[in-house]
């Protein structure tokens, strides 16, 4: 067997292992106004598993990420090695080919040498590799001595995988002085000299290099130059060493490396980052695909990494990987308690877009509406580019499943059923016209659209016509503005929705079908503060742009780096350990600081729409 097609073998091993341990997300079913009727109008349930409308996702306490400094995986591996049973020889199949080695003609000898090493290399489990490591280094397994180096070179490339690069090294130097004996063929050897010598590499580091993965070509390539342009900002000013009494310290040298929103680009370009330009840390990449490829390497080499996408878990990867985005989670949670707290609002509908997007925002808005105690009575989804939304709209208010709403229907609409059985034409008229007269059902407080600006352009307008009123206008502004009566307050049904959104779409295409709408945004261009209108003003001069948030976000990464370089680490542990301990740090997206799971945690802001415009949301001293 072949060095690559060893290291191939346990890459393949480690994926699978941890594939395993993660939810597969399943298709989201559409819960109308014809569930609600069939279900007497109960709220959707999240406590059966039959009935629930979510797909599976972890707990949060499965999916917390440790608050040490040790990576998740490498807690699972240590805890695979201390659960491992004390035994003298390996499972039952590596048993009975050892039998049949010790017992078996010389002749076979060689066919039942690679049936084991085979063994060892595709179907040793990870904790009786351990095992099996131990035994050997204390020769308890003499007819297994020819595969001992196979065994290290798992357990190594399994240990430089996870992160664990100083067991790693120790392990691939125990190699290098096993003899050909034991099993050690001039392959593994040229592949151990070539892991030294990486793992050399790996501890090198330029303090003052900090590398960046943007994607600075091909169709992403706006995104990346803005988001360059934020950074450089930053870094354009000398830096004091905040250690020794403001002493300037050398000038700091920016990497970019283009991962062209590709994500073998991303892996490559993250590689030669580290064990090439040997930088202290990396900011990017921008996209999720990307950003998962770079922050496994990053991780592999316990390089800090600070991700500036919503890539779905990505922190949960190990302890050097932060993120600074923000996420859906944050966002549902942060309208979610407005709605709540603010305006009393119980009962919740979702229109979504069936993209992966979509359904990550449904799981969140249903996880913060359950945490708040309130319920979610109606979801309709819709295609990611479909621009005509009659129907879903229809179905979510009961407009669409008539034969649902007997109760409601009149007596000409009686008649219009029975005759347009018979086929009559004159009955079909009548029932159309009755159809039209049947009012929406709006039996929620709120309707929240995870989707863009544009999308909601045309949904706005489509709720409208069938006559649901989400509209707040300027009387009933004053009216909630005077009022501290919950009863008012809950009265005035709205539209809220996330930071894409905040488009001048948004206003230009939907007029006064958004009035009163709100939704969250991460980032205010418009924000009265003299930190934020002097990165606008800058900003704004270079590129002839307004900033957004992902060039908002990249400003507060290089921000960040910024600081923490002041204090001049020496290594990247350092460096990890002061990014970790970051309090407060005022960006322009607000006073920033990283959870335990590496996620940045800050105040977001609200927005609305009010007289065509799109203003910030002021909360009155009555709605808290």
């Amino acid at each position: 067997m072949s060095a690559m097609m060893l290291i191939r073998s346990v890459l393949y091993g480690v994926c699978l292992f941890f594939c395993q341990c993660v939810a597969k997300t399943e298709s989201m079913p559409s819960h109308g106004i014809a569930y609600r009727l069939l279900s007497a109008h109960a709220p959707i349930s999240m406590e059966e598993p039959a009935q629930s409308v979510l797909p599976s996702v972890p707990t949060q306490s499965s999916a917390q990420a440790p608050a040490s400094l040790e990576s998740a995986p490498v807690l699972i591996l240590e805890q695979l090695k201390k659960s491992a049973p004390e035994k003298e020889i390996k499972p039952d199949a590596l048993q009975r080919l050892v039998d049949q080695l010790e017992q078996a003609p010389s002749s076979l000898h060689a066919e039942l040498k690679q049936q084991i090493l085979a063994f060892i290399t595709h179907d040793l489990s990870f904790a009786d590799l351990y095992v099996l490591v131990e035994q050997l280094e204390k020769d308890k397994l003499p007819s297994l001595r020819f595969a001992h180096a196979t065994v290290l070179l798992r357990a190594a490339l399994l240990q430089k995988h996870i992160g664990q690069l100083a067991s790693a090294q120790k392990l691939f130097q125990t190699l290098s002085g096993l003899s050909e004996s034991f099993g050690k063929t001039e392959a593994i050897t040229l592949l151990v000299d070539d892991q030294l010598k990486e793992l050399a590499n790996i501890e090198q580091v330029e303090q003052r290099k900090i590398g960046v993965l943007l994607p600075l070509s091909g169709s992403r390539q706006e995104f990346g130059l803005l988001a360059k342009q934020a950074i450089e900002m930053v870094f354009n000013t000398s830096l004091k060493d905040n250690t020794r009494s403001n002493a300037v310290l050398p000038p700091i040298e920016l990497v970019f490396k283009d991962t062209q929103g590709n994500e073998e680009q991303a892996r490559i370009q993250t590689r030669d980052l580290i064990l090439n330009t040997h930088v202290m840390a990396i900011m990017g990449p921008l996209f999720a695909d990307e950003s998962y490829q770079a922050a496994m390497v990053a991780q592999a080499y316990q390089v800090p990494l600070l991700n500036l996408s919503r890539a779905e878990g990505i922190t949960r990867l190990g302890s050097s990987v932060f993120r600074l985005c923000l996420t859906p989670e944050q966002q549902s949670q942060a309208l979610v308690d407005l709605m709540v707290d603010a305006f009393h609002f119980k009962r919740f509908a979702v229109l979504y877009p069936s993209t992966d997007t979509g359904l990550e925002f449904v799981q969140s808005f249903f996880s913060a509406v359950e945490k708040k105690g309130a319920e979610v009575v109606g979801i309709e989804s819709y295609l990611y580019d479909q621009n005509t939304f009659t129907t879903p709209v229809k179905k979510l208010v009961g407009r669409y499943y008539l034969e649902l709403r007997q109760q409601d229907l009149s007596k000409e609409m009686a008649l219009a059923m029975r005759q347009i059985r018979k086929s009559s034409v004159r009955g079909a008229k009548a029932y159309e016209k009755a159809k039209d007269r049947l009012s929406a059902v709006v039996d929620f407080d709120a309707l929240f659209i995870p989707d863009t600006a544009k999308a909601v352009s045309f949904i706005a307008p489509a709720i409208a016509f069938e006559d649901v009123d989400l509209v707040v206008s300027e009387k009933d502004r004053q009216q909630i503005k005077n009022s501290d009566d919950p009863l008012i307050l809950s009265q005035y049904k709205r539209m809220v929705g996330v930071h894409s959104w905040n488009s001048p779409l948004l206003v230009e295409r939907a007029g006064k079908a958004v009035e009163g709408a709100i939704f969250v945004d991460g980032f205010d261009v418009h924000k009265d503060d003299a930190h934020v209108q002097e990165f606008v003003k800058k900003f704004e001069s270079l590129t002839q742009k307004k900033p957004t948030l992902p060039e908002a976000q990249a400003y507060d990464a290089a921000g960040i780096f910024k600081l923490i370089l002041s204090q001049n680490p020496h290594t990247r542990m350092a460096f990890l350990k002061l990014l970790s301990g970051l309090k407060d740090y005022l960006g322009v997206t607000g006073k920033i600081h990283f959870d335990t799971q590496g996620e940045a945690q800050k105040k977001l802001v609200f927005l609305t729409v009010e007289n065509g415009e799109i203003v910030p949301f002021q909360a009155h001293a009555n709605e808290n």
